[in-house]
């Protein structure tokens, strides 16, 4: 198995079929899907033979927006995934929910098993109940061109999974969206015909009260039982390959903002002693310290290369103490300063541009 990087494993992970959804909305020719996978997704797929094929997050937000800049998409491409979205590129979490009696029961259990089609570790998506019930997505904050399209894709191809379930539009009273306003904006507007609300404190679909009670048209409670125990098994083959590494990355990752997690907090939550912890990463050949300089050293140097974030940001993101222990930090994890890595960057950036427009 070609194991992931730190960074590339705590970020998230997604599969074949959101790719292939995403390559299909950039209107790329099939045959051409192959070799563009091969050279804009270098460390994936991160596991392949009998087993569904999982690819970085990251690797899928590069992917993203080269064909952003590519394609005639431009800017709309996670719209148009939306737009294309089937219930069957949600793999069997679209099943389970399809075969639910409630609204309610279906998001519940799409929710539950969706980490089979794609996880984000820096946070999880919720169904919240109640009077005004909201169905949110997972946080992709700080946000450019590499991930806000994710949440186009992932809200509308929520809004017409509502749809499939009720056989009816109008379960959504109002969007909300983290980032800032886009050049697509009247289009997110004509498709989902509800006010949309940028640079909101969360990424959701407002549902209108009692929503969550309506029924499924395609209900089949058997089927459902039946399906939910075939999911519930291949989530637990999943977390039995997983890693005491991977596990400690997706803990660490949501908590390094404004921190730095101790061993025995981690060791606390994964309901074990800190010396049980520290002799198992030791097993695999690494260490808690080096766990967590891994993550930090890849997410720095993501946060550097595709956001203009000041470095006393991506410090406090970080969990350092003060802006000067980050560069010191960066400094011995790849020989540059973090000026001199961000101006290398774009100096690559511009020379790429320069040949592709040449081209």
């Amino acid at each position: 198995m070609n194991m992931p990087s730190a960074f590339t494993a705590s970020y998230g992970l997604t599969t074949l079929p959101q790719v292939r959804l995403m390559l299909d909305a950039a209107q790329l020719p099939a045959a051409q899907w192959a070799p563009v996978m091969h050279a804009r997704m270098h460390d994936s797929p991160l596991q392949a033979g009998d087993r569904e094929p999982l690819y970085a997050l990251t690797d899928f937000m590069r992917l993203g927006e080269w064909l952003m800049r590519t394609t005639p998409v431009s800017s709309r491409l996670g719209l148009v995934m939306g737009r294309r979205t089937r219930d069957t590129d949600y793999g069997i979490a679209g099943q389970i929910a399809r075969s639910a009696s409630t609204v309610g029961e279906a998001l519940d259990s799409f929710l539950h098993y969706l980490p089979l089609v794609m996880q984000c570790h820096t946070s999880e998506p919720a169904l919240h109940t109640g009077a005004q019930p909201r169905l949110q997505m997972h946080s992709l904050a700080p946000y450019s061109r590499y991930n806000s399209f994710i949440v186009d894709g992932i809200l509308a191809g929520w809004f017409r999974q509502l749809s499939w379930l009720t056989g009816r539009n109008d379960a959504v009273l109002a969007v909300d969206i983290e980032y800032e306003n886009c050049p697509h904006a009247q289009e997110l507007l004509n498709f989902f015909r509800v006010p949309v609300n940028f640079r909101q404190a969360a990424n959701q679909l407002w549902l209108k009260p009692g929503a969550l009670d309506w029924p499924v048209v395609t209900a089949q409670p058997q089927l459902h039982q039946q399906l939910r125990a075939l999911g519930d098994e291949l989530l637990a083959q999943r977390a039995q390959r997983a890693t005491q590494t991977g596990r400690l990355q997706q803990w660490l990752a949501p908590r390094l903002s404004g921190q730095s997690p101790t061993v025995e907090q981690a060791a606390d939550a994964m309901a074990m002693a800190p010396w049980t912890l520290r002799r198992r990463l030791q097993q695999e050949g690494t260490s808690f310290q080096d766990v967590l300089d891994s993550l930090r050293r890849d997410t720095a140097i993501r946060l550097i290369q595709q956001h203009q974030l000041s470095f006393g940001e991506i410090a406090w993101l970080l969990g350092f103490s003060s802006p000067g222990a980050f560069q010191r930090a960066f400094k011995r994890w790849t020989q540059r300063t973090p000026g001199d890595y961000r101006r290398h960057q774009q100096v690559k950036e511009a020379d790429y541009n320069s040949v592709a427009s040449s081209a």
